[in-house]
């Protein structure tokens, strides 16, 4: 069987604990069906598109700022050339990820930043593209006691990865919480390059 990650966006008519049932067939017979209850809230605790970003001074190359390493991608991705702050002062629109690929509790964060790097390529110097990990570093301690690194602490994370799409103006236009694809991440991101 193919696997992927498939996407489905739901506005629930009020706020409350809906359930989705998704089922997987391969013509004729039924494969698997399961359940997933999501909880939708008016007031989330996390940014929501309309909300301006929060203009962290993320880890960088040259600025570390505590965090170490300040991408647990082997090899490291290169979305620490400039703060989320300067991206956001850039004018340009941003796709800021949340996540740790070594030590990412949903394992959706590798796979999702790698996605995230493919609309990187495609749009290179059009937008900016930023990385932040969970942990404030690779230490077993750290990982143990889920010592979160600032950017985490200061967006209020409760879980990983995450993706934010900025527009020009530093406004959340998009955001995914766990795994998402490049398809996803350019079909949002394009339209606030032009």
């Amino acid at each position: 069987m193919p696997q992927g990650l498939n996407a489905a966006v739901v506005t629930f008519p009020r706020a409350g604990i809906w359930s989705l049932i998704a089922e997987t067939t391969t013509a004729p017979h039924l494969v698997g069906t399961t359940v997933v209850q999501v909880q939708d809230k008016r007031h989330a605790q996390t940014k929501i598109p309309g909300d301006p970003a929060i203009p962290s001074l993320t880890p960088t190359v040259a600025d570390n700022r505590g965090v170490s390493p300040i991408c647990t991608r082997k090899p490291p991705c290169d979305m620490h050339q400039i703060t989320l702050k300067e991206a956001i002062a850039s004018g340009k629109p941003t796709a800021f990820f949340v996540g740790t690929p070594q030590f990412c509790m949903s394992r959706n964060c590798g796979p999702s930043l790698d996605e995230l790097i493919a609309v990187e390529n495609n749009l290179r110097g059009q937008a900016n593209f930023v990385h932040a990990e969970v942990y404030l570093n690779d230490q077993t301690q750290t990982i143990e006691q889920q010592i979160p690194s600032p950017a985490f602490k200061e967006w209020g994370f409760q879980s990983e990865p995450w993706l934010f799409v900025i527009d020009r103006k530093g406004i959340i236009a998009a955001r995914f919480e766990g795994g998402f694809t490049a398809t996803q991440a350019q079909v949002t991101l394009t339209p606030l390059i032009g």
